[in-house]
């Protein structure tokens, strides 16, 4: 192999990285738009059952022992990534599955 093939095959390697960051790049941005997305309807979700029991944001979040802040953000969906110990809590505090309020 020569220089000049080993220079081409030096810059397709870093073109073949480049590109597999590249799309790497953009799957991260759709788990993190499919993260906000499931966070805003897993907030509606919580959000109409709540109502549905006639609960304020604060009685639930006494309840489940967060604070109102942070339960507000859960249902408003500004907090992705809500624990399973957390969303069982909020489940049972509605009478409602877990299941119930992630399908």
């Amino acid at each position: 192999m020569n220089n000049l093939q080993l220079q081409l095959k030096k810059y397709q390697s870093k073109k073949k990285l480049c590109t597999i960051v590249y799309f790497d790049n953009i799957i991260q941005n759709m788990k993190i738009n499919n993260q906000k997305e499931f966070a805003v309807k897993l907030g509606n979700k919580i959000r109409f059952y709540r109502k549905l029991r006639n609960l304020r944001q604060s009685d639930v979040a006494k309840q489940i022992g967060v604070s109102l802040a942070y339960y507000g953000n859960i249902e408003t969906g500004k907090r992705p990534g809500v624990s399973t110990y957390v969303l069982t809590k909020i489940a049972l505090t509605l009478k409602v599955t877990p299941n119930e309020l992630i399908i």
